[in-house]
């Protein structure tokens, strides 16, 4: 649904200028991106117990996550018995490397 946004002409000149400089097809895309950054920033303060630092962990673990998924380094399980059964398998090998770079670090 498309609607028509009245802007004071200080933000009609930053939109305007947005799509000259090449960074945007559009004012259309210049508004949706800034809605995409007021929604993030709403998101954020959702999480309004994290302090800043644990957000920028939080941030950092999510992209470590995107870019091991878009890298392949990741196994697909089948929703099935064997599937089920392998996923458990990877888990309790994972908390055993784990259980031991633990101890090793505790050894030094």
């Amino acid at each position: 649904m498309a609607q028509q946004v009245t802007l004071p002409d200080e933000w009609v000149e930053f939109v305007e200028r947005r799509v000259r400089d090449g960074g945007y097809a559009d004012s259309g895309e210049v508004v949706a991106a800034a809605l995409a950054e007021l929604a993030l920033r709403e998101t954020e303060v959702s999480v309004g117990d994290m302090t800043p630092e644990e957000l920028s962990e939080l941030r950092h673990e999510i992209a470590l996550a995107e870019a091991e998924y878009a890298s392949g380094a990741f196994r697909r399980y089948e929703m099935n018995a064997e599937g089920k059964a392998a996923f458990l398998e990877d888990a309790r090998r994972g908390g055993r490397e784990l259980l031991e770079r633990e101890r090793a670090a505790h050894r030094k």
